[in-house]
């Protein structure tokens, strides 16, 4: 992509790293960098057994050709940010909302379900759609607004 963009970019190898989250629990990181013609995304997978689960963090740069590393410390501080939330606790019925009732998450897609719905990423837990549902229902009566917007936006 570099050279049929006539871009000067060097592939930087960011080495694994491990966080803790808002419970102290260590979550390990690989990072992912992709030349998007103009632009640049660096991704942060979260690994477990070898494979991608749970948390992901990207972050987009407008100039390929700058050093990635200010980009690479934007996204470890986003990654900091986001294991310093809570969304998810238990509580007498199982796995809820937790306070302030505003829940972030990652659309993915349920291979074991059947009829292929979707599977939520709460906290780097994946959560089945139904079991989403199930949660959504100690708030019967109330109103919800969801709002979708890209990976790399924090709201």
């Amino acid at each position: 992509m570099a050279e049929y963009s006539s871009i000067r970019f060097e592939h930087p190898n960011y080495q694994p790293m491990t966080l803790p989250d808002i419970d102290g629990k260590e979550h390990q990181f690989h990072f992912n960098t992709q030349l998007l013609g103009d632009r640049i995304a660096i991704s942060a997978l979260e690994i477990k057994d070898g494979e991608h689960h749970g948390y992901k963090f990207e972050v987009i740069g407008y100039n390929p050709e700058e050093d990635t590393l200010e980009l690479y410390q934007l996204l470890v501080d986003k990654m900091r940010r986001g294991l310093m939330q809570r969304h998810l606790k238990v509580n007498k019925y199982g796995l809820g909302i937790a306070e302030p009732d505003i829940v972030r998450a990652r659309i993915g897609y349920d291979l074991e379900n059947p009829d292929g719905g979707p599977l939520l990423v709460i906290d780097g837990k994946e959560i089945s759609w139904n079991e989403f549902g199930r949660m959504l229902m100690t708030f019967e009566g109330f109103q919800f607004r969801m709002e979708i917007y890209d990976i790399t936006e924090e709201r």
